[in-house]
């Protein structure tokens, strides 16, 4: 068709989008308007999509995840944590920004089945806890049971996660083990904790 009009193929099809030669000026750029397609549809891996161009969240496609909108509805675009481990989470960061179905059905987006998870949380999230994997040592504290690296990691214990499993193997009790301080207190933390 384009070589009927004496036209270079990309001049042709510039003709047909924009119905001149000009290039159109980006500076007034909006999203394309979507027109057709369904309110609701589900992706392969059984999400549910729903068409709102105009919602912040919306893909170039005019559809948003019906779980991101709902949760992004209620919470607003302000700082929000994970609500795990407490690390920052923002909308605009792919790596921060993972809403959890907290029974495991995609489907079911009611607000109170969703929450916020830092990518970390979300990948580890179907996990069996640490402590009841194979060559893992579990301690017990107050009915609380951990891995000694994660006890380690507790705002109230002053000594590494190697500490806790000699104390553990050499008979200690597991609140002793876990929660008394080091006779050395030779690191940092030590060293704010003795203060």
């Amino acid at each position: 068709m384009y070589k009927n009009d004496a036209l270079c193929q990309m001049h042709y099809f510039r003709r047909m989008r924009n119905g001149s030669f000009d290039l159109k000026d980006c500076s007034d750029y909006k999203k394309p308007v979507v027109r057709g397609g369904k309110y609701r549809m589900s992706n392969p891996r059984g999400y549910l999509l729903v068409k709102e161009p105009d919602h912040p969240l919306a893909q170039n496609n005019g559809y948003v995840y019906e779980h991101r909108k709902v949760l992004f509805d209620a919470v607003g675009d302000g700082a929000n944590k994970c609500e795990l481990c407490g690390t920052g989470w923002s909308w605009g960061s792919v790596y921060f920004s993972h809403v959890d179905h907290i029974d495991g059905d995609v489907t079911n987006n009611a607000l109170g089945n969703l929450r916020p998870l830092c990518n970390a949380c979300n990948s580890r999230r179907g996990l069996a806890p640490a402590h009841t994997r194979k060559n893992s040592m579990a301690v017990t504290v107050d009915g609380v049971t951990k891995t000694p690296t994660e006890w380690s990691r507790h705002p109230e214990c002053f000594v590494s996660h190697s500490t806790i499993k000699r104390r553990i193997l050499s008979g200690m009790n597991p609140k002793d083990a876990v929660f008394r301080k080091s006779k050395t207190l030779k690191s940092e933390k030590h060293k704010i904790a003795k203060g």
